[in-house]
């Protein structure tokens, strides 16, 4: 009895195998080259007929009937198995994506002044070394003021003198007046007095000029300091003869810091006014300062050939100072659910971007559409046509078309931040 359903099922898969085969040449012949083992069966079919077919189930020397060939069948889908194409695939998913942009820079001030004096003189004193913070209105240095003084006093006397006669003049032309509104006197004399007192009037008001410009000269001898700021390089020393125009010292505001860095052609589209920017510095190496890109060059300089960029940063505690070296990150792209795979999965030709997304169940590929909305060297935030969750090949897409078979080699997993 079980010998017998053995022959009927011989049979049975004697008469599915071949049309199956047929089958298979007929929807399958356009992969031979991806599915050598239907080309195996075909082969069996025109060279071997019916005893091809029986020879992949039952060995020549058995005269049994019994099925012991199976070996080879599994043998054959072993081998078609082979033939997929090994991909390496990864998992889209959704997380919290940021670029940055590194650079190299120097801290400045937010704004820098070349003190000087105007007139010439002796340096007598200097109260503030370089490096110290200088409130605003402080007396940074003075000439010697000596002879300014004598000149004030002069001209305060001299001042003085000509009110004096002016007095002198105004009440003597009320006397003349009245007398000359009475009849008492002549024109003539009423006229002399009324120039005596005009021309003592000149004299006060040249009097008070000279006054005016006495003590101009004598404030021209203090430096004082325009803005809260800090000092930098001093150029004279006490007791030094200096001229008009010599520079003092530098005054630096550092209420803000700018950091001036160097951005290549290529990055320069990643970098626009507003952008949040982290700096950080050796002196303070656990601590990032923030800031804001304040200005973009739009001139390349020949020599570095960058574009310069300088930062704003806030820096109330007079922490940053100028001349520091920086490190900085600008923070170019920031996206909170972004669905992120890697640079390396997306396609590109003829005006399309797409990638290559793999069906678990039956490990077929097929391609898909994609718009990236931002990538790096390494990932690429896609903003549609693909979910979370979607296999897709990274490595070796060459070769692969809609609807080829694949067999995963390897999964990769998201690097850890």
């Amino acid at each position: 009895m079980k010998k017998q359903k053995r022959r009927v099922l011989l049979v049975v898969l004697i008469l599915i195998i071949p049309a199956l085969a047929i089958a298979g040449y007929t929807l399958f012949g356009h992969f031979k080259d991806t599915f050598p083992a239907w080309d195996y069966i075909v082969e069996k079919v025109k060279t071997e007929g019916w005893d091809g077919i029986k020879s992949m189930f039952i060995a020549p020397d058995n005269d049994s009937g019994e099925l012991d060939n199976f070996g080879l069948v599994l043998d054959i889908t072993s081998q078609m198995q082979e033939q997929r194409a090994p991909v390496t695939v990864f998992k889209a998913f959704v997380t919290g994506f940021r670029d940055t942009l590194p650079a190299l820079g120097s801290l400045k001030g937010h704004r820098e002044t070349k003190l000087s004096y105007e007139k010439s003189g002796v340096i007598s004193v200097f109260n503030y070394k370089e490096g110290d913070l200088v409130p605003k209105g402080a007396l940074i240095c003075s000439l010697d003021k000596s002879e300014s003084q004598i000149k004030v006093r002069y001209a305060d006397s001299k001042l003085k003198e000509a009110q004096a006669n002016l007095s002198l003049a105004e009440n003597k032309l009320d006397r003349v007046t009245q007398k000359y509104e009475l009849g008492g006197t002549s024109r003539a004399l009423y006229e002399e007095a009324l120039l005596e007192f005009e021309r003592h009037t000149h004299s006060v008001e040249i009097a008070r000029i000279d006054v005016e410009n006495a003590s101009l000269e004598l404030s021209k001898c203090d430096v004082f300091a325009p803005y809260d700021g800090l000092l930098g390089n001093k150029y004279v020393q006490v007791g030094e003869n200096i001229t008009p125009n010599t520079l003092v010292c530098d005054l630096i505001d550092v209420s803000y810091i700018v950091v001036q860095i160097g951005v290549v052609e290529r990055d320069i589209e990643k970098v626009s006014i507003g952008q949040d920017v982290s700096i950080y510095v050796d002196a303070y190496p656990e601590r990032d300062f923030l800031g804001k890109v304040e200005t973009i060059s739009p001139v390349i300089e020949g020599q570095s050939r960058t574009f310069s960029v300088e930062i704003k940063v806030a820096n109330p505690q007079k922490l940053l100072l100028p001349g520091m070296f920086a490190r900085v990150k600008i923070n170019v792209f920031e996206k909170k659910n972004a669905l992120v795979i890697p640079s390396s999965a997306v396609i590109k030709f003829d005006n399309k971007t797409m990638v290559m997304v793999v069906n678990p169940d039956t490990e077929i590929v097929h391609e898909r559409p994609v718009s990236v909305e931002y990538s790096t060297t390494d990932y690429a935030v896609i903003d549609r046509g693909l979910k979370e969750g979607e296999l897709v090949v990274v490595e070796d897409q060459q070769g692969l078309a809609e609807g080829t078979p694949i067999k995963i080699i390897e999964q990769q997993v998201p690097e850890a931040n």
